[in-house]
């Protein structure tokens, strides 16, 4: 092919490419995506709506187009900077290459991750293409807002005085979050602070995008599980942040567990919470188990709790746990004390002084 041939061609796909995105564009102000929460705080999924909206009028628009190309330039059209149209050819290219190597993955979920920068190896100079596109990053800054109040709502039901946020607090925690996963991982640090909370380290064989952000802001994927895992947690974008903030900690908590029916509750000095069992408090009866949860940092002023010394059963601390600072042995086998106590927290009814 002649060179004014192989010109012209790359013209008319270019013109192609352009008609496409700004199709989509059109499709996009003319249709909005439905709000499907009560609180007015989420879209619909932009899989979804790819899938039931956009695809199926790009298609009808442009009959003789394949999808992989109608998928491509429409999704950039959707995420990418309207004022800087059409998508560059060498962006357009390396996508295209991507989804190619990446046949299994959804070509919404790589075309979200590219326009933040994730396997950009092209560049077209000076262009705002170059940087994250407005709409991917917005996509990936609501759905990291999504995932905060999901991990919100359960530390509310689980964290000791811990209290529910309004929403332009929580979408603070999204823009700083959204911008730490969309930015280039820090080379320094612990491996899980480099891996797990960037988009750039994504693997789209291993999982979807959005389980992928999930793990980012909460530390795992939270499903149906009571409590959050607390070292995980504490070292994701959202756990990190309210420890900067001295909001939240991994603490040693106090629990008591009734020897007679090996019921377990929170620290106090009432008899067992087993209706079946009803054991008085006696030194005898408990057994103080440490166990690291999340709490509120003892120094915080709402926070429900204080440090409180016991003693470690030296003999056998996995069946005896701790005992009362004021004992001289341990109540169930008559071993002494050690040298220096442990501090567990306790609610600060039970704080000593």
């Amino acid at each position: 092919m002649d060179e004014p041939d192989v010109r012209a061609t790359h013209l008319r796909r270019e013109n192609r490419c352009a008609a496409i995105a700004n199709e989509a564009i059109r499709i996009a102000d003319t249709s909005q995506r439905p709000i499907i929460s009560t609180d007015q705080s989420a879209r619909q999924a932009l899989e979804d709506y790819f899938s039931a909206v956009l695809l199926p009028e790009l298609r009808q628009q442009f009959p003789g187009e394949d999808d992989l190309t109608l998928s491509v330039c429409g999704l950039m059209g959707f995420l990418g900077p309207r004022d800087a149209m059409p998508p560059p050819a060498l962006l357009v290219d390396e996508l295209m290459e991507l989804a190619r190597a990446y046949g299994g993955a959804s070509r919404v979920q790589l075309a979200l991750a590219y326009g933040v920068g994730w396997e950009r190896r092209a560049r077209t100079g000076d262009s705002p293409w170059d940087s994250h596109w407005p709409g991917a990053r917005q996509e990936v800054t609501d759905t990291v807002y999504n995932f905060t109040v999901q991990a919100w709502k359960v530390l509310v039901a689980t964290v000791n005085g811990f209290k529910w946020a309004d929403k332009k607090q929580l979408q603070g925690y999204a823009l700083l979050m959204g911008k730490e996963f969309c930015d280039p991982p820090a080379r320094t640090g612990l491996q899980f602070e480099r891996e797990q909370r960037s988009v750039h380290c994504w693997d789209p064989s291993k999982g979807n995008l959005y389980g992928w952000i999930q793990q980012a802001v909460q530390g795992f994927r939270l499903k149906n599980e009571k409590d959050l895992r607390s070292y995980k947690f504490i070292g994701a974008l959202l756990g990190r942040w309210l420890k900067l903030e001295n909001t939240l900690c991994v603490g040693p908590v106090a629990r008591r567990r009734c020897v007679e029916c090996e019921a377990e509750s929170g620290y106090d000095h009432r008899p067992c919470r087993n209706e079946a069992c009803g054991a008085a408090y006696v030194p005898e009866n408990v057994a103080v188990i440490r166990k690291r949860v999340l709490v509120i940092p003892p120094g915080a002023p709402e926070s429900p709790h204080t440090f409180r010394p016991f003693w470690k059963c030296r003999r056998n601390v996995k069946e005896h746990g701790y005992f009362d600072y004021a004992l001289a042995r341990c109540p169930h086998c008559g071993e002494p004390r050690g040298q220096r106590p442990t501090y567990l927290l306790v609610p600060k009814a039970f704080g000593l002084g």
